[in-house]
C-alpha cells in the first residue's frame, strides 16, 4: 500500500497505481471480514475439541480475566 500512495503522491492519475491500490485496499477488508466470520468460528471449534484447552477454558480464573 505504501508503494502506491508513493507512486500516487508522484502521479495522482497514474491507472497502475489507483489500481493496486485498489486491489490491495479490497483484499485487507475481505480478509478481515472473513476472519472475523467463519474461519473464527472453525479456528475456535477446533480449539475447544482439545481437553487441554477446554480444561484451561473451565478454569474459573481464566473465565473471571475472559
Amino acid at each position: 500500500m505504501e508503494a502506491f500512495q508513493q507512486g500516487l503522491k508522484l502521479d495522482k492519475t497514474n491507472k497502475d497505481c489507483i489500481e493496486g491500490y485498489r486491489r490491495t485496499t479490497e483484499l485487507i477488508q475481505n480478509n478481515v471480514s472473513e476472519s472475523r466470520s467463519g474461519k473464527d468460528d472453525d479456528r475456535r471449534a477446533r480449539a475447544m475439541a482439545d481437553p487441554e484447552i477446554r480444561m484451561i477454558m473451565s478454569d474459573p480464573v481464566v473465565q473471571q480475566v475472559l
